[in-house]
């Protein structure tokens, strides 16, 4: 564990609630709220055996109903996005440029292909487990979605897993509350496809965090965006 972090800090007296997953409630929400709330949150993973954590410190939201850049857009269920189909709390875990896994947490309730894209982490457990299965320097571990998965073991063969359960091997769990001064919001990377969704300010990421994937020039306080930014855009 890094010693400049203490996982229990944030819990007070309660280390017990270190060990409980945001449950389904939380997932059950909007897609938009409940990526702001994962900053800061850890993923704990026990993939390949060996226990990793991490802090999110950079989310995307997806929305299938109206989102061009989402993979269920508009409302397609395949094999692919079955998961973002399920239950909130699930994982929605898809193979990119044939050699990278990526890590969504699906959001809404069951039957609402929404989903939030973990995108950085900063290392907090397992620093040696990641560096030997990533074989990079610390700020590069976890700054990307791709890398954050390799670093975590996490692969396909968790595809649809329950992040809510206790016993999963990958579960989110709460953590350091971040405060809205704290976050910067820029447009998603990598969806210049997606028309008017192309250039919203979706992506939030901790302001002067290391460990974040993309630092964009462009990137606004979160505090100081419209009501209808989390709105459908066409």
């Amino acid at each position: 564990m890094r010693k400049d972090y203490n996982v229990y800090s944030c819990f007070g007296q309660n280390p017990e609630a270190c060990f409980s997953p945001l449950d389904v409630s939380f997932y059950e929400r909007s897609c938009f709220a409940v990526a702001r709330e994962l900053l800061g949150s850890l993923l704990v993973s026990f993939a390949g055996g060996e226990p990793t954590v991490g802090r999110i410190v950079e989310v995307e939201p997806y929305i299938g109903a109206y989102d061009r850049a989402s993979h269920a857009w508009p409302m397609k269920r395949t094999p692919r996005t079955e998961a973002m189909f399920g239950p909130g709390g699930r994982a929605y875990i898809f193979f990119v440029y044939g050699m990278h896994h990526q890590l969504c947490a699906v959001t809404g309730p069951e039957g609402t292909p929404d989903a939030v894209l973990i995108r950085a982490l900063e290392p907090i457990e397992g620093i040696d487990v990641m560096t030997r299965r990533r074989n990079q320097p610390l700020k590069r571990l976890c700054d990307g979605p791709g890398k954050l998965c390799s670093a975590l073991a996490v692969t396909s063969e968790l595809y649809g897993i329950d992040l809510t359960d206790p016993s999963s091997p990958l579960t989110i769990r709460k953590g350091e509350p971040i405060g809205d001064d704290r976050i910067l919001a820029a447009p998603r990377v990598g969806v210049a496809y997606a028309g008017p969704y192309a250039t919203v300010p979706w992506r939030m990421y901790l302001k002067d965090c290391p460990w974040v994937s993309v630092k964009d020039r462009s990137a606004v306080p979160y505090q100081s965006l419209p009501k209808n930014t989390f709105t459908p855009q066409d």
